[in-house]
This record gives structure tokens, C-alpha cells and sequence, in this order.
């Protein structure tokens, strides 16, 4: 027992630091710091210390359950339990996005894909979210806040009515066009009546600031273009 609880405790300060799972008076907690309350120590519900292995600065098991930092993940395996990331994890049985599952991902073939999203054999996930893709075996993303497939268009995971994927670009984190129609990312949505061929950024260092040969605009919204300037 002693020896199994200094190689945790060792385990612990190696994750640990200010934030993450520490050992007080031998018993595993999950610290905490913020500027308003400084350093917290949260007491870990059920923790069977003699078993207890932190994973990361997130995730820790014992021989009967797991844990997103104090919060117990109910009904998840810790004998096929793996953290994939600091956000997403599985057992033989599910996906997790921290301590809550994900609906509907097949575990098997769940894993990290691109920033904070994942996916599995026939979806794309954004946290617990899934985007239910037109095509997953072309799916990709774009630079900035930009997805796409052979069939639909996406921003951060929204699917975005009418888009053409053929001509479909992104201009960068706030729009992006295609052959008819410019988009913005804010209510993943066509701007309405912009002319796309001539939708382009402003000069200058605003990045939602942009215009066409009619009107100009900011956040996706008409501006007088003087505004602008």
C-alpha cells in the first residue's frame, strides 16, 4: 500500500503544479487557482487512494471509477478507460468530452481530429456536439473558422445553408464566399444581397471590416462606408 501510494504521489507532482491533481494528507485532490480565489483543493468523491492513478492534469482513475478532475464520469470503465487529449477521452463503451459522454460517437473508432474537434468512422464532433456532416470521407477544414465537404460548407461546425463547396473559400476567421454568396461567421449565415465577386477585405488592420462595389461592411453587418475609414 505505501508503495503504491508514493509512486501515485510521485505521479502527482510530476502532473501537478499549481493546477491539477495533488496529494493533501496522502489522499488524492484536484487543486485549483484563479486570480479571485487563488489556490482551491476539491475533494475527490469516492477516490480510493491505495488505486488512484492521475492520467493527466485533467483525468484520473481508481480501480472503481473515473474522474474529470472532482467530477466522478458515471458509468465509465476504468479498466478500458484512455485519455486522449485534456478535453476527450474513452472506454470500450463510450466517448467523453471532459466529464460528460458523447451521444451517439462510436468508442471504437473515436479519436482527436483538428483543434478541439474529434470524430469517429461516420461523424465529426465538436465537444459533445455532432455536426452530422453531408460527406465524412471528404470532410476538411479550411484556415481559420472554416469547414468543408464535396456537398456542404461549414463554420465551426454550423452548417451553412446554400453554400456551393465547389467555390466555396475562406477570406479569413469572420468570412468567407463563394461563387454566389459571401458568409460571415457569427450567425453562419449569407450576408444578405453582398456581391460576392467583389466581396473582398478592407486594407488595413480591422478584420471585420470588409466591402463590395455596393456597400461596405463590419461583423457581417452594412456600415456606412465612411465608417470604415
Amino acid at each position: 500500500m505505501f508503495k503504491r501510494l508514493h509512486v501515485v504521489l510521485l505521479a502527482l507532482l510530476a502532473i501537478g503544479g499549481c493546477v491539477g491533481y495533488q496529494a493533501h494528507n496522502g489522499v488524492p485532490v484536484y487543486k485549483t487557482w484563479d486570480e479571485g480565489f487563488g489556490g482551491r483543493e476539491w475533494a475527490i468523491p469516492g477516490v480510493d487512494p491505495g488505486t488512484f492513478v492521475a492520467l493527466n492534469k485533467h483525468y484520473s482513475k481508481d480501480r472503481n471509477q473515473v474522474y474529470f478532475e472532482a467530477k466522478v464520469i458515471q458509468d465509465a470503465d476504468p479498466s478500458t478507460f484512455i485519455v486522449l487529449s485534456d478535453q476527450y477521452a474513452k472506454d470500450a463503451r463510450h466517448a467523453y468530452f471532459e466529464d460528460r459522454v458523447v451521444v451517439d460517437a462510436n468508442s471504437s473508432s473515436f479519436r482527436i481530429s483538428k483543434y478541439d474537434f474529434a470524430q469517429d468512422a461516420a461523424d465529426i464532433f465538436l465537444h459533445t456536439t455532432p455536426l452530422e456532416v453531408c460527406d465524412i470521407n471528404t470532410f476538411r477544414w479550411l484556415s481559420d473558422n472554416w469547414e468543408m465537404d464535396s456537398k456542404c460548407a461549414y463554420t465551426r461546425g454550423r452548417k451553412l445553408e446554400s453554400a456551393d463547396p465547389a467555390t466555396f473559400k475562406a477570406i479569413n476567421y469572420w468570412y468567407a464566399k463563394d461563387n454566389n454568396r459571401a458568409f460571415e461567421s457569427i450567425f453562419a449565415k449569407s450576408i444578405e444581397g453582398a456581391d460576392s465577386e467583389s466581396f473582398e477585405l478592407d486594407k488595413g488592420i480591422c478584420e471585420v471590416c470588409a466591402h463590395d462595389k455596393n456597400r461596405c461592411y463590419r461583423y457581417g453587418k452594412v456600415v456606412p462606408c465612411d465608417t470604415q475609414k
